[in-house]
């Protein structure tokens, strides 16, 4: 059954049917490593206008907080297509993908496929020699991939580099990017200061996913609303829609992952519990572990474990 929304209803249960049945075939395939068996060029222009149809689900969904289950089957629903598609060859419209299906996936409570699924994909960085723009934009989608991914402490230690980096050569590149911007400058700046304060949102999150608060304080949820309520401001202020839409998206998935961490999850547990969190997600252990499954939430929540 299809939850209750206006862009699932137009596309049809059959269609959604039928993408289920492709994207789980691909999948066969892809564990096979057989070729398509049938016309790909076709099925993928079909996958690709559901994945596009999902995803506005998704974005209609993601302030409903009364709606929570509907967009967990959505989001994993736009997830299951958008991982078995072929990727875009543009470095910054690949980036942008990897980006969209990974927030998709978390929000689908997919995170270990997340995890999966990035580490076999190469996503594009920034390079010294793009504008001061399109660097700060490939350095802020490197930070959340890698917060995304947290394939070990090196994953969360390289994320808040890159926003070090970045924080550190805003002072040398800046202004002299804008200035070269002429009319466009305005419009420019307020981008900016959206992506800085992603790439806050991004650090807080790293240094949250690995010490279970941020410089002492524990109002993770609020630190982050902050950052993303004012980049939001700032998308708005330069009329940036799509930059909007990703706020948006990163601002939902930041409080899954959030709901997911293991610290979060044994917070109100005794001490005992907190000195063996510690213990599993210290730099010393051979295979950290920063959150937890849906089952295991669940456990705990019910109060079961």
């Amino acid at each position: 059954m299809l939850p209750s929304s206006w862009v699932l209803e137009a596309l049809g249960e059959d269609r959604v049917a039928w993408s289920d049945n492709e994207s789980a075939r691909r999948l066969l395939e892809l564990a096979l490593d057989t070729p398509h068996l049938i016309d790909g060029a076709r099925a993928e222009k079909d996958l690709q206008f559901v994945a596009e149809a999902m995803e506005l689900a998704v974005l209609d969904l993601l302030d409903a907080d009364n709606r929570l289950d509907e967009l967990r089957v959505v989001s994993e629903k736009a997830f299951q297509l958008l991982r078995v598609m072929s990727l875009p060859d543009a470095p910054d419209a690949r980036g942008d993908w990897l980006l969209r299906t990974a927030c998709l996936g978390i929000l689908g409570e997919r995170g270990a496929d997340v995890a999966r699924y990035l580490k076999h994909q190469a996503w594009p960085e920034g390079t010294p020699t793009a504008d001061w723009g399109s660097r700060a934009k490939a350095t802020i989608r490197d930070a959340w991939l890698l917060v995304l991914r947290k394939a070990g402490w090196e994953d969360l230690d390289s994320a808040q580099e890159r926003v070090l980096e970045l924080r550190r050569d805003q002072r040398t590149f800046e202004e002299e990017y804008l200035k070269s911007l002429g009319d466009r400058a305005r419009t420019a700046a307020w981008e900016l200061v959206a992506f800085y304060h992603l790439s806050k949102a991004a650090e807080i999150l790293a240094v949250y996913t690995t010490q279970g608060e941020v410089d002492g304080h524990f109002d993770i949820l609020q630190q982050l609303e902050a950052q993303f309520d004012r980049a939001l401001v700032a998308c708005q202020r330069a009329e940036l829609v799509e930059l909007e839409a990703t706020t948006r998206l990163l601002a939902r998935t930041a409080r899954q992952l959030v709901e997911n961490s293991i610290w979060t999850v044994t917070r109100s547990v005794d001490s005992q519990v907190a000195s063996f969190v510690k213990n599993i997600v210290s730099r010393e252990s051979a295979s950290p572990i920063f959150e937890v499954l849906p089952p295991q939430r669940r456990t705990l929540r019910e109060g079961a474990l």
